[in-house]
């Protein structure tokens, strides 16, 4: 069985969703819980990117490449207008 992380009653059973919730409190909620229960696991403010106010990377990476797809086609599309 993997691991499982509990965050203000709530279980999550992956670390990104975990990450996601715990930012999501940081963002919105209780900052001192979340920073707490984040520590408790090993875990810091920066793994859930909170100056950044982005979600976790693992939480988007199927995302990603679309992000990139977009931006590189707006580059494109600045170039023709040229």
């Amino acid at each position: 069985m993997g691991e499982a992380y509990e965050l203000d009653g709530q279980l999550f059973t992956t670390v990104g969703e975990f990450l996601d919730a715990a930012g999501h409190e940081y963002k919105h909620g209780d900052k001192d819980l979340a920073v707490q229960t984040l520590e408790d696991y090993g875990f810091s403010l920066s793994d859930i990117n909170a100056a950044g106010h982005q979600p976790h990377p693992t939480a988007v990476r199927d995302d990603a490449h679309a992000v990139q797809d977009n931006g590189h086609a707006h580059t494109d599309d600045t170039k023709e207008e040229e």
